[in-house]
């Protein structure tokens, strides 16, 4: 018996263990190995697998039942297709689930973790966590896994297989939740913020930055007011600065929205200096990733200095030093609960939406005012022919491209200007410079939350990482002047 859909020679695979078992282990698809064998996992991940992996959860091969999302072998051991998985599963796996019978399902890779339904596994946010839910409509446990053969082929990925293997059986179930209450207060300029600072030294804040193509768009200051309850200080620069264009800060600011409010009401602050009074009571500064929020912050052309000489923890660094991933998202999730959108869900809609209406605009323009007319005289009569200007053909080609997973909408936009420099500085005069990508194209409700998020996550997994490590003195001093 094969699947309806299945153009496979090689034979079906079946799964190998005792039926009914209380743990069951779904892998991808059978090796060559395993095709000449006729049983799962016996080649090299599977000798990882039997060697190693199982007897860290304090298992043999013999507890465990065996099998594979796709039954049969694939020719170059190619990752299945959707729609192969589909098949497979729609054939063999339900059936195998409903003898088996498993309380705890452990799916071994990428292609098995599609099974669950809905719940979009990412096995950098989700390895080695256990879960109630469905596999294939199965009422169970689940852990995601990276494969055996994972750490065959990036040794990166040996360490995290280990920790996720050591206990998986006895491992609670993760618990996960929304971010905690919050105020949000906006401030309109660093001098306020500052303040903030002065106002609870001896308290630790959480510091974060967001950028538009490297170049500072908002500050976040996050304290921790106790009981679960935290408050964060927003403030969002007032221009959009454009350096990889050529302009200064002065030239882009004047052409801002901004420029009456604030060119004469001492637009540029003077440097912020967290030295101040930090003798008598210091301040500890959370950051994550302080290398680079400082390399913001000091940049001159920004028009903000901050004086670095202060306590500073970095959390991504904590996290290296702890053997935890380095990624805030997903550092939050694995070791708070913490559910936070992740940038790119958050700004590629509303950037992809920025730039679908400037094609739009930059489209209507073109065909209306950049094509070229000529008379060609014919035998009784005079012809017009119009020509379309050659920008106009890249431009509708960007259009239609602009959801495409495989194709950078935004860098072909950013390339008009080198294929078409005359009409593109025509368009530019007429609809505006093609929008980049990045937060500042998100409303800004939605910007803020998300930011104020990061701080508040940043002071989160500072104190989880404290006392994972039994110590709150895992800081790093940092002073821009070394």
């Amino acid at each position: 018996m094969r699947c309806a859909t299945c153009t496979c020679s090689h034979p079906r695979i079946n799964g190998d263990g005792p039926r009914p078992c209380s743990i069951m282990l779904i892998g991808e698809a059978p090796g060559r190995e395993e095709n000449a064998g006729g049983r799962p996992f016996i080649g090299q991940s599977g000798r990882e697998l039997n060697d190693h992996y199982l007897k860290l959860a304090g298992l043999t091969r013999s507890d465990v039942y065996l099998t594979n999302t796709v039954k049969c072998h694939l020719d170059g051991n190619r990752t299945p297709r959707p729609e192969e998985v589909a098949a497979c599963a729609e054939s063999f796996l339900h059936d195998e689930l409903r003898l088996v019978n498993p309380s705890l399902v452990i799916l071994m890779g990428a292609t098995a973790c599609s099974l669950v339904a809905g719940e979009g596994i990412s096995l950098e946010t989700h390895h080695g966590l256990k879960f109630n839910g469905e596999v294939l409509g199965h009422r169970c446990q689940y852990v995601p896994m990276y494969h055996p053969a994972a750490g065959l082929h990036d040794t990166a990925k040996m360490i995290p297989l280990i920790e996720d293997w050591k206990g998986v059986v006895e491992r609670p179930l993760h618990r996960t939740s929304a971010m905690p209450d919050y105020r949000i207060t906006e401030v309109d300029n660093l001098a306020e913020l500052t303040k903030m600072h002065y106002q609870l030294l001896g308290r630790k804040c959480s510091l974060d930055t967001e950028t538009v193509q490297d170049s500072l768009w908002s500050m976040q200051v996050g304290f921790d007011d106790g009981g679960g309850s935290y408050r964060v200080y927003v403030y969002r620069v007032p221009w959009f600065y454009v350096p990889w264009r050529g302009m200064t800060v002065q030239e882009e600011f004047r052409m801002s929205n901004y420029s009456d409010k604030y060119e004469s009401n001492n637009y540029y602050p003077p440097p912020v200096d967290f030295t101040h009074q930090v003798s008598n009571a210091a301040l500890m500064v959370v950051m994550h990733n302080a290398l680079a929020d400082m390399r913001v912050w000091n940049d001159a052309e920004s028009g903000v200095g901050v004086n670095t000489r202060f306590i500073i923890a970095d959390t991504m660094q904590m996290a290296y030093n702890l053997g935890l991933p380095q990624k805030l998202k997903v550092l939050a999730y694995r070791i708070c609960g913490l559910h936070m959108t992740s940038y790119e869900d958050l700004v590629s809609p509303w950037s992809l939406n920025a730039l679908g209406e400037w094609l739009d605009s930059a489209i209507q323009y073109t065909d209306q005012e950049l094509s070229t007319t000529t008379i060609k005289q014919l035998k009784t009569k005079s012809k017009l022919i119009t020509k379309p200007a050659p920008v106009l053909s890249d431009l509708k080609r960007i259009k239609r491209n602009l959801n495409s997973p495989t194709y950078d909408p935004f860098e072909k936009a950013e390339e008009l200007s080198l294929k078409h420099p005359d009409h593109a500085a025509r368009i530019f005069d007429h609809c505006g410079m093609n929008p980049v990508a990045g937060i500042h194209n998100v409303p800004w409700p939605l910007a803020r939350k998300y930011a104020a998020d990061d701080a508040v996550a940043t002071l989160m997994v500072h104190d989880e990482m404290a006392r994972m490590s039994g110590s709150r003195n895992l800081i790093h001093k940092i002073d821009k002047d070394k």
